[in-house]
């Protein structure tokens, strides 16, 4: 059986392959020509934005840190972004340009994935972006508005240079076509785009009360224990004859610090705590691919490694693609709605428990992703939102800190489900755990907000086109 393969064919003279210095047929593609040709009134792109070339320079840089954007940084579905904290004199090779505010930052690299954002707070910028600024009466918001359309995803493609890892230049954006829009739709992005920032500085401030109201109970709850007593206690001395007898079964000595015995004391007093063990049934680890496992292709199967978590909360966007054998072997691994994450092995003990992060994406972006071997993986599936969100606050904070590094064990510092089975939590009030979840409730409402005003300005723009 036979079949008839039809393709639009374009015959291109070998003249305009010499003087576009391109051979790639996308790049000829008359239904791609014939659209950016048939924009009424188009606009030249070069001919109202320009490059921003300043550089960031470490040794001339006056601030001891700064806060890094990579690629991955960008959330692709609101234009939001997080940034990463770095030391001036450690910054990372590809940190070389920066960012002021207002800038529009877009992906050389896949570009065509919506990774774009207007700058709010300086920054510096992974060398993978290139950052625009408008010259023209075609405003920021208007340009991160194009830069996210589909009309833009279609005119960059065809300007996609390589097929591994494909990318742009910054001549590549000079002959883009933008559509004329009437005043009135530009005046409304223009108003609409920035209260997409507006909404997620509510966010912000809504989680920060609520990591206040939590801490200022957990500081109430142990106003009779000196945290930072720990800095100065010494190792206990324990008789070695209770020791293997002892049912914790460790033979660790900073297991048995005197803070951490004092806090023990302070649990076993109270009363007023539960055991990590008591509501939260599933704890695991995740699995770590082989180097055949990993692929620069994006098959839609991910993986969320330890490089994703930050103080700012989890980079989802940072996962990393994997073959779908791996994802396959794997499925027990798969990554649920308001999941807590723990960084469980690292070079050094420190770093165990110090970023704690939750997955607070929507389940349908989660069908295909995976936690890596060096993550724990908290879940709560049937308990309420309020108490699930108070276990992480709890682990993200001093106390909760320093009960997990209570229970790392060896010299190459290990983390075990099993023993983060047995961290003591305080006891919740009521009207805490009800805060929590309200506060929660505001912040899923904002994040839809974002998303539907960027949704219904899209696609007004693709109806005008």
């Amino acid at each position: 059986i036979g079949f008839l393969l039809v393709m639009n064919l374009n015959i291109v003279k070998l003249s305009d392959l010499f003087d576009k210095k391109r051979m790639d047929s996308e790049y000829f593609s008359a239904e791609l020509i014939n659209e950016e040709k048939s924009i009424k009134e188009g606009k030249l792109f070069e001919d109202y934005f320009k490059v921003l070339g300043d550089k960031f320079d470490k040794s001339k840089y006056d601030k001891a840190t700064f806060n890094y954007l990579e690629i991955s940084g960008i959330d692709v579905y609101s234009g939001n972004y997080v940034t990463d904290i770095h030391k001036t004199d450690l910054a990372p090779s590809r940190a070389t340009k920066l960012a002021k505010p207002g800038a529009v930052v877009v992906s050389s690299v896949r570009p065509y994935r919506s990774g774009v954002a207007i700058i709010q707070k300086e920054c510096v910028c992974s060398s993978g972006f290139i950052l625009f600024e408008p010259i023209g009466d075609i405003s920021k918001e208007e340009l991160f508005l194009y830069l996210k359309s589909d009309l833009f995803k279609r005119q960059i493609s065809r300007r996609t240079r390589a097929t591994m890892y494909p990318a742009v230049d910054e001549i590549d954006f000079k002959d883009l076509v933008l559509p004329n829009l009437d005043y009135s739709f530009s005046q409304e992005i223009k108003t609409k785009i920035p209260s997409i920032y507006s909404l997620e500085e509510k966010k912000l401030k809504i989680e920060d009360e609520t990591k206040k109201a939590v801490n200022l109970f957990l500081s109430n709850y142990f106003k009779c224990l000196d945290i930072d007593s720990i800095k100065n206690l010494s190792i206990s001395e324990i008789d070695i004859s209770t020791l293997f007898q002892d049912k914790e079964n460790r033979i660790d000595s900073e297991f048995y610090h005197k803070f951490y015995l004092s806090m023990e004391e302070f649990f076993l007093k109270s009363g007023d705590f539960f055991y990590l063990k008591d509501y939260f049934k599933t704890i695991f680890k995740g699995n770590t691919p082989s180097k055949n496992e990993q692929t620069e292709s994006d098959f839609g199967y991910s993986i969320i490694k330890a490089n994703a978590l930050s103080d700012t909360g989890l980079n989802f966007f940072k996962r990393e693609p994997i073959t779908e054998d791996f994802f396959k072997k794997s499925i027990s691994k798969l990554t649920q709605h308001l999941d807590i994450l723990i960084l469980s092995d690292a070079h050094s003990q420190d770093h165990i428990g110090k970023k704690i992060n939750i997955i607070t994406e929507d389940e349908s972006l989660l069908e295909s992703v995976i936690t890596s071997g060096e993550l724990i993986t908290i879940r709560g599936s049937k308990l309420s939102k309020g108490l699930i969100l108070y276990l992480y606050f709890f682990l993200g904070s001093r106390y909760g800190y320093l009960s997990i590094q209570r229970q790392v064990r060896g010299i190459t510092s290990h983390l075990y489900p099993n023993d983060v089975l047995e961290i003591k939590i305080p006891e919740p009030d009521k009207q805490l755990l009800r805060t929590i979840e309200q506060n929660f409730k505001n912040i899923n409402e904002l994040d839809k907000e974002k998303k539907q005003i960027l949704k219904k300005l899209l696609d007004k723009y693709d109806e005008f086109i």
